[in-house]
């Protein structure tokens, strides 16, 4: 019994100082880590660029619905179908932006117009992920959210702008006469 003891002893002191085969275990492991965190940049890129379109559309839909409020003030009905039909033209990750008429506020007050996009799963079109679905997580909700206000552009509200006269010759303009700068 003590000679099976020392033996067992002596293999795994053996077994501990062969190191063989130990880069093939820190290369494996690294492979797993490496490829994880791609996996992660892909999942969270895609996420941003989501984002990000969403935005955009819900810039332009409240832009469009605010439009609206310079030709005609008291139009709120216009107002919200130019938003929806103009957000509907965007697309969230090869998909329509779904905009609602709940979606869209429209303060005549103020001339503005609110719009939120949406791409959640209690409407039906959350944003599915690619890699993340190995740690459980299928779908994505995304959301953005943008106001615009109505004003007309025609009105000067700052000082004018000021330029120092200079000796350009312009072509074909008149009192463009060269020998007028050139005294000789």
């Amino acid at each position: 019994m003590k000679d099976l003891a020392r033996q067992i002893r002596r293999a795994i002191r053996r077994g501990c100082t062969d190191e063989k085969g130990i880069a093939l275990v820190v290369v494996a492991g690294s492979m797993v880590a490496l490829t994880s965190a791609i996996a992660l940049a892909v999942d969270v890129g895609m996420l941003t660029v989501a984002r990000s379109e969403a935005q955009s559309a819900a810039d332009g839909a409240a832009m469009a619905g605010a439009s609206v409020l310079i030709d005609s003030p008291n139009n709120d009905e216009w107002a919200i179908e130019e938003a929806i039909e103009f957000a509907a033209n965007n697309d969230i990750r090869g998909t329509a932006a779904s905009v609602l008429e709940e979606d869209v506020e429209v303060d005549l007050a103020a001339r503005t117009v609110g719009v939120q996009v949406l791409r959640t799963e209690e409407r039906g079109n959350p944003l599915g992920t690619f890699f993340a679905r190995i740690f459980g997580v299928n779908q994505v909700n995304i959301s953005a959210y943008a106001k615009a206000r109505a004003s007309n552009a025609g009105r000067i509200n700052c000082l004018l702008p000021m330029a120092i006269p200079d000796r350009w010759l312009e072509a074909g303009g008149p009192g463009n006469d060269p020998r007028a700068f050139n005294p000789d």
